[in-house]
């Protein structure tokens, strides 16, 4: 279960488009997007997750042309799903144009979404006060970044639990979204580490 989770997490932006995710349980759902590393930006998070929910409830209408019939079935699929997206991580526009229209976000989480974007606008500290902050101890995922995006493609060594290594590699580099392509691998390539191993005797 682990594997296919990661796979889909490093292959967010294809998986997402597939008919198996729109069908995907609401246990499955939320397994994948509860994940530091299910690599998409959090606007797109919140499309992925509306369109799994408007599949669900058999709405094919943008929200706009939503009856109050169908904005009722789509928001009790969104219910318990919701609260994993990190909607204080969205874009204020998009958030107002595409989120906010669709009545799923409770009216406080609303408010909290704009009094963050508020503060952090103001250049406050780099993590203002949230209305409903985690548990002590435990950091507030809804202020915690995802890896965007799999940056290292057909990497053996970046992957899984050592994804957010690509960040600190492209930190190096000096560019965060810089997409890199496989050319050489020591391992395919007639080479091994043996050589480089050095044995230290004490």
């Amino acid at each position: 279960m682990e594997r296919c989770v990661s796979y889909i997490g490093e292959n967010a932006s294809e998986c997402v488009k597939t008919n198996a995710f729109l069908n995907l349980t609401k246990e499955g759902l939320i397994k994948l997007i509860s994940s530091d590393y299910f690599c998409l930006e959090e606007e797109d998070v919140w499309r992925c997750v509306l369109a799994w929910a408007k599949n669900q409830a058999g709405v094919t209408q943008p929200t706009a042309h939503w009856t109050e019939e169908e904005r009722v079935r789509v928001c009790q699929h969104l219910s318990g799903v919701i609260s994993h997206v990190r909607l204080l991580q969205i874009d204020s526009k998009v958030f107002a144009e595409e989120v906010e229209p669709t009545g799923a976000v409770p009216m406080e989480l609303s408010l909290e979404r704009y009094r963050f974007a508020a503060l952090s606008s103001a250049k406050a500290p780099q993590n203002p006060p949230v209305t409903n902050p985690a548990p002590t101890g435990e950091p507030d995922k809804r202020l915690q970044p995802r890896l965007l995006l799999n940056l290292f493609p057909g990497s053996v060594i970046l992957k899984s639990d050592k994804l957010h290594l690509q960040s600190v590699l492209n930190g190096w580099f000096g560019a965060p979204k810089q997409m890199w392509k496989l050319a050489f691998r020591a391992s395919a390539h007639g080479f091994s580490a043996v050589p480089f191993i050095v044995t230290v005797t004490v």
